[in-house]
């Protein structure tokens, strides 16, 4: 059956399926050569949406890496010891705990796998550090003496080949270029990465914040007294604007750290690369000289697709997958997946719009669910909010929706950041259509001549500070309108 071609590269969440496909499928992303190509002693902190890619593309550099017979320490932040941090708030004490815990779990991570790198006074030294079990400062010496012998000569590395397989897309130019500068002014390399760095701290507890600055600090200590290690960490969107929103006290962290942020982002094109990549895959399986361009006709019923909240609009597949994956590549693959299986129930070897109209209902419940707990922490009730939605319009003018939202807080308790808001508070209407804003449950456009259909999108990555009181005649003429992805959802409330 064709379709489990398909699904072979479209599965369920990041799981080993995933992983074994993920360097055949990858689609670098473009901020790549900016990532690997950051001069010794800066880390690298990708700060992307949930779902963007960020696990998908360590996990690709690991395995590039190792390939190629460079080190690699991939640690999670399970990996990190935190007991040792008590009670202690203040960013100073953090810092020095995390960082003693990251230097102990990269010590673990070398005995696991690359003691067979350390031989004579080297693996003598590293022995004794680990076998005396204390933590102490001669410990953590020896271990970052270790860490800065463990490193791949550079001369060694074959970097036209490297490259390639970093970034198997057509373009890779500039990541060339990159790569070569870092190999020049490098004689060895080794990587650590760390993935989900929020996850250290508890999203309940505000006093948390503080660790996060705290790891992100304790390795770029790393990276200047290991200058040989290249360290890449990730961190989801949301929390980084935590982290930088109303920290007055943070001024200075704020802005040493933001220099070493790398904003990971999945563009339309970058959406359609992966899709396009992923299907004709598949479809090679089935015929191996079929062109990209006929690949969709193996396993999707006719050129387009019927939109599950219209009449009778249709779109072209690839659209319709890209529009309901806001920029999401797991989103994407969850979303083929349902599809898939629906087609699969009704023993059919292609997806049709019956399909859509089956798993769209469920899908976008998901989704709505998934947002309603990554704004958990702004607004506790962010679900009832998008409920209220429910039997409206999809298309919004400004001054309707700021009317509407200004009497939210008049049906139910509205907290945001733990801020009551007042009914028919035109300020607190802003602050609430600035939260929706951000989680892009709803999305501005305005007039532009210039596009194709007349219009912008505003999203709020592409501007963060665009629904504040002080921007009151641009927003007045704009547009607003709920993501597709979401009306389903409000369809069944």
């Amino acid at each position: 059956m064709s379709l489990s071609h398909l699904l072979k590269y479209f599965p369920t969440g990041y799981d080993r399926g995933e992983k074994q496909i993920l360097n055949e499928v990858f689609v670098a992303p473009h901020q790549l050569a900016s990532i690997l190509g950051a001069p010794s002693g800066n880390p690298r902190i990708l700060v992307g949406r949930k779902g963007v890619g960020k696990t998908a593309l360590l996990e690709h550099l690991s395995s590039v890496y190792e390939e190629a017979g460079v080190p690699v320490l991939f640690i999670r932040p399970e990996d990190i010891d935190t007991d040792q941090i008590g009670d202690k708030t203040d960013i100073a004490s953090l810092k020095k705990c995390i960082y003693d815990s990251i230097i102990s779990s990269i010590a673990s991570k070398i005995g696991v796998g690359l003691k067979g790198m350390l031989s004579g006074d080297k693996a003598a030294l590293y022995n004794e550090a680990v076998s005396s079990g204390k933590r102490d400062a001669s410990f953590i010496a020896n271990i970052l003496y270790v860490i800065q012998t463990i490193g791949k000569p550079i001369a060694d590395l074959d970097g036209p080949s490297l490259v390639k397989k970093l970034s198997p897309s057509k373009n890779s130019s500039a990541l060339s270029s990159a790569m070569d500068s870092y190999f020049k002014s490098n004689k060895t390399t080794a990587y650590l990465f760390i993935d989900d760095t929020d996850q250290i701290a508890s999203p309940e507890d505000p006093s948390h914040k503080n660790r996060i600055w705290a790891l992100i600090l304790a390795l770029r200590k790393i990276s200047q007294d290991c200058p040989e290690l290249k360290c890449i960490a990730t961190l989801r969107t949301e929390v980084w604007l935590r982290l930088t929103k109303n920290e007055k006290g943070q001024r200075d962290q704020i802005d040493h750290i933001r220099p070493l942020i790398i904003p990971m982002r999945a563009p339309e094109s970058h959406m359609i690369e992966i899709v396009h990549r992923r299907i004709h895959r598949a479809a090679q399986e089935i015929d191996p000289y079929i062109s990209e361009q006929d690949a969709f006709g193996l396993f999707f019923e006719n050129s387009d697709v019927k939109l599950p909240t219209s009449n009778n609009e249709r779109r072209s597949w690839e659209a319709f997958l890209i529009k309901n994956s806001r920029e999401r590549p797991r989103d994407t693959v969850q979303l083929i997946e349902r599809l898939i299986g629906s087609a699969s129930q009704r023993n059919s070897s292609k997806i049709g719009d019956i399909d859509v109209d089956r798993v769209m209902s469920a899908y976008s419940k998901d989704k709505t669910e998934d947002l309603a707990v990554e704004m958990g922490e702004i607004c506790s009730n962010f679900l009832e909010v998008v409920r209220s939605f429910a039997g409206k319009d999809f298309d919004w003018k400004f001054e309707e929706l700021h009317s509407f939202l200004s009497k939210l807080p008049s049906k139910f308790g509205l907290y945001v950041f733990g801020s009551p808001l007042k009914p028919e508070k035109a300020e607190d209407a802003l602050i609430l259509l600035s939260i929706l804003h951000e989680s892009e449950f709803i999305n501005c456009r305005v007039k532009d001549k210039s596009k194709p259909l007349g219009y912008n999108h505003i999203n709020f990555l592409d501007d963060p500070h665009f629904v504040q009181k002080d921007r009151w005649n641009e927003l007045q003429n704009t547009l607003w309108e709920i993501h597709p992805v979401f009306r389903s959802f409000l369809l069944s409330c």
